[in-house]
């Protein structure tokens, strides 16, 4: 087990180097990447030097394109998404993930809610 830190980072949108070269230099124990990978190759291949520190959930972005969402729901790395679990890591913290893909037409569509059957009471201001 490595004594460093635990690193959170978020959004590398396929920008690894960065992530790679602050855990050899910090000897982190774990990494935690927070959506928006979007790896150009499988997230174990991108981040190979470090993987065995490595686990994630996905973003919003990793379900743009069909190569991203191949390359993080890849076969050899489910066993690193936290989505929907709780993990104990190696250096015994443990950790729980939620990943998140919000889709405006699902949010914003083009009509309000229905709340007239909901018996809605809405405060007054003095």
């Amino acid at each position: 087990m490595h004594p460093g830190p635990i690193i959170f980072c978020g959004d590398p949108h396929g920008q690894w180097q960065h992530i790679i070269d602050a855990t050899l230099q910090t000897h982190a124990r774990a990494v935690i990447a927070l959506g928006d990978l979007e790896p150009a190759r499988p997230l174990h291949i991108e981040l190979e030097t470090i993987w065995e520190r490595v686990w994630f959930i996905h973003g919003n972005h990793d379900t743009d394109h069909a190569d991203n969402f191949g390359n993080v729901w890849h076969d050899d790395v489910s066993d690193r998404s936290l989505h929907g679990r709780v993990f104990t890591l190696p250096c015994g913290t443990r950790i729980a993930g939620l990943g998140g893909v919000f889709r405006g037409a699902v949010w914003y569509c083009c009509r309000r809610p229905k709340t007239d059957h909901l018996n809605l009471v809405v405060p007054t201001q003095n």
